[in-house]
């Protein structure tokens, strides 16, 4: 798995290795209009889902960060990380990879690291179609301790999820206990 720059990209990209996807990380992105620049996504990760009609291919695209601005500037930095070039490489790029031509769901996440996103924009982004996670605290209950409980309680966890093992080490042995999201002062 390609190295992250922060432990909360970490922990995200090992989260979604668990549930299955194909994992890229620092994905590079060419920049419109020839000027030579890229950007590059923080977190994308692909995986073929089976259902009744037929297979999907599930992308999640998630950013990784401080969102402490007013909703506006959020909104726009956040529309640019999610940009349609953007999009539209990383869904041809796992298409190629994973040989798939059958129908793709983009999933746009965006998770706040340290700070908590106000509610404001949330709520902006929200409107927008992306699923937002006002706190790091708040993606871990949702989605990565869920995660964990899900596999069977015998066995370890593949090879190289160091964060992830951690976590489960902590879970299993009673000594993470996650409170509210909402800070009291």
């Amino acid at each position: 798995m390609p190295f992250t720059r922060t432990w909360t990209e970490e922990l995200v990209a090992e989260w979604l290795h668990l549930d299955g996807f194909l994992v890229e990380t620092n994905f590079p992105v060419p920049v419109a209009g020839g000027s030579g620049g890229r950007r590059e996504t923080d977190i994308v990760g692909a995986r073929i889902r089976v259902e009744q009609q037929g297979q999907v291919l599930e992308i999640r695209h998630i950013e990784v960060g401080q969102l402490i601005d007013n909703p506006q500037k959020n909104l726009e930095r956040i529309q640019k990380k999610f940009g349609p070039e953007v999009c539209t490489q990383v869904e041809q790029h796992f298409t190629r990879r994973l040989g798939f031509s059958g129908v793709k769901e983009y999933q746009r996440l965006v998770v706040s690291d340290v700070s908590r996103i106000s509610d404001s924009t949330k709520q902006t982004l929200v409107r927008e179609g992306y699923r937002v996670y006002e706190s790091f605290h708040e993606f871990l209950k949702q989605e990565v301790l869920p995660t964990l409980e899900r596999r069977p309680s015998q066995g370890t966890l593949p090879g190289g999820l160091w964060f992830l093992t951690f976590l489960e080490y902590l879970r299993t042995n009673h000594l993470l206990e996650l409170h509210s999201t909402r800070r009291q002062h």
